[in-house]
């Protein structure tokens, strides 16, 4: 009898420590800012998917989610993701279902808001009894200034003023926001009530952000030029006006027009409501962009060794640069390059010609005969967000080991991962790997951050729709008016199409023409003074 309780007891215990067993998942959203993102989504499911185990969960104010699950037999791993304002695609981490405590975070853009620019603004005010009024406002940028508009012949300043109306009334108060590269204009209504008796405050909260898509129209029209006009709001619309910029006007929450000829066109957009009115402009590029410079570059190989020589056509070049696809480059418009091992390698010209962004790729095999089991014959992929690249290696062979030297000093030994850097820049990034006892390494430079040297940001804001089927429209975001090239190429990084841009300072919608392409996934890399600085996946349907 006592052995069976004694045998008892452990089955119990047993049971006991396998039911404790358990996974926790924690960590915190941080935006591009480094600091802390409150109220954001955090969806976590399990791998393979089931109906239980799948939570929503919400960041605190500290932007920090923690959750802790019982560990299934029948579950694999665990599937974070959060959504990036900036991006279509989710941020997708894993956890392998082991137990443990562990810490997955995540870094979105600092727009909390799709479509937001640095003068999207929010105001709130409050009314008191003895004719005192509260206002205060506040702006996606912390670089703006306030200036308000009382609506009886007075005026303000500051993110945070009080005003004192002499009679009882209904004021119509102008908030302006405005930056550097960005103004906007907010118009509410404030009700002032007789101050005798006292009345109890009362109190409005508004959002007054206006946002607006333009998107080619179908491709059964008749028009190339033919676009249709969205506006949205955080407000009730009352009404909507458009001015398209060629002397044409229209309203409506969505309406369409045609464009007769080819251009850059100022479009501005008003949205109304009760309380709030919001002014947007967009630029739109309408029909054929400037095609691509005239250049060519030629070359000639010996064993490992390659000649280049870059074929300007009699033009001169404001700056040039050659990457051999190897992570190595030169400035010399005559150069050689010798590569460490034989293959094919995608060798690109850029350069600036009168302020034009020009690029030619090429392969180049080197070396001879390439064995096809040579164990060097790993490459990796990126993609760059601001300042976070994502890094995944494909090996052919598995290796017996790899890292990766991320450039400033960091590393990883994960296959695919996610770093933020702590400053825009470029870095030589390499991945070092083992196959069979033999060392390799493959090392690509990367740029990251958007800002471009005078200062000012240049970036793809979003493509949509996204997956499409035919012409895309492409929102380029900028602080000032500047030039850039757009390069449509294959997930293998094969430039397919080339699309010179004159970019005004704000949003640029740039319709983009997959029609010839076959159905699959596409990257549009946006470059600008020969350097990579923003990219964006298409799924063409």
């Amino acid at each position: 009898m006592r052995n069976a309780l004694k045998i008892l007891s452990l089955l119990i215990a047993a049971a006991c420590s396998m039911s404790a067993q358990s996974i926790v998942l924690y960590g915190t959203v941080y935006n591009t800012d480094k600091k802390p993102v409150a109220d954001w989504p955090v969806l976590i499911m399990t791998s393979p998917a089931t109906n239980v185990g799948g939570v929503r969960l919400t960041t605190n104010a500290d932007g920090y989610y923690e959750k802790e699950f019982s560990l299934n037999p029948g579950t694999v791993a665990y599937v974070i993701s959060v959504q990036d304002p900036c991006q279509a695609a989710l941020q997708i981490q894993k956890a392998e279902a082991v137990e443990g405590k562990f810490q997955h975070d995540f870094v979105i853009c600092s727009r909390n808001t799709p479509g937001s620019d640095p003068c999207d603004g929010k105001f709130s005010f409050v009314v008191h009894s003895d004719g005192w009024v509260e206002f205060h406002a506040g702006a996606v940028s912390d670089r703006v200034e306030f200036h308000w508009e009382f609506g009886d012949g007075t005026n303000g300043t500051g993110r945070d003023v009080r005003h004192q109306y002499g009679s009882p009334g209904v004021y119509e108060v102008s908030l302006v926001i405005a930056g550097t590269n960005c103004k906007k204009r907010y118009v509410f209504k404030v009700e002032v009530r007789d101050t005798k008796p006292p009345t109890p405050p009362t109190q409005w909260d508004q959002a007054c952000c206006g946002k607006v898509n333009i998107a080619a129209a179908s491709l059964a029209s008749t028009n190339a030029n033919h676009f249709v006009f969205r506006a949205s709001a955080g407000f009730p619309i009352k009404e909507v006006h458009w001015d398209f910029g060629d002397g044409q006007r229209g309203t409506g929450e969505e309406t369409r027009h045609a464009y007769s000829a080819e251009g850059r066109y100022k479009v501005v957009t008003t949205i109304v409501g009760e309380f709030c009115r919001v002014e947007l402009i967009t630029w739109i590029h309408v029909g054929k962009r400037p095609e691509p410079c005239n250049i060519d570059f030629g070359f000639s190989v010996d064993q490992l060794s390659a000649k280049f020589r870059a074929d300007l056509k009699g033009q001169t070049a404001d700056k040039l640069i050659w990457n051999f696809g190897d992570g190595s480059s030169s400035s010399d418009p005559e150069t050689s390059h010798t590569y460490a091992r034989p293959g094919i390698y995608k060798v690109t010209l850029l350069v600036s010609i009168g302020g034009r962004t020009c690029e030619i790729t090429k392969e180049v095999r080197v070396g001879g005969t390439i064995d096809p089991n040579d164990p060097c014959s790993a490459d990796f992929r990126f993609l760059t967000d601001q300042l976070t690249v994502k890094l995944e290696a494909a090996f052919k062979v598995r290796p017996d080991k790899f890292y990766w030297d991320l450039g400033d000093g960091n590393s990883s030994a994960e296959l695919a991962l996610k770093h933020t850097y702590a400053k825009a820049g470029v870095y030589t990034v390499v991945l070092y790997y083992v196959v069979n006892g033999t060392e390799c390494k493959v090392a690509k430079r990367i740029k990251v951050g958007n800002r471009i040297g005078g200062g000012f940001t240049v970036e793809i804001a979003e493509i949509n729709p996204n997956p499409g089927a035919e012409q895309p429209v492409l929102t380029i975001r900028t602080d000032q008016a500047t030039q850039a090239l757009l390069v449509i190429s294959d997930l293998s990084g094969m430039p397919l199409r080339k699309v010179p841009v004159e970019l005004e300072a704000g949003d640029n919608r740039i319709p983009l023409v997959f029609n010839d392409l076959r159905a699959g996934s596409y990257l549009v890399t946006l470059i600008h003074e020969l350097v990579p600085v923003s990219s964006v996946r298409f799924q063409k349907m």
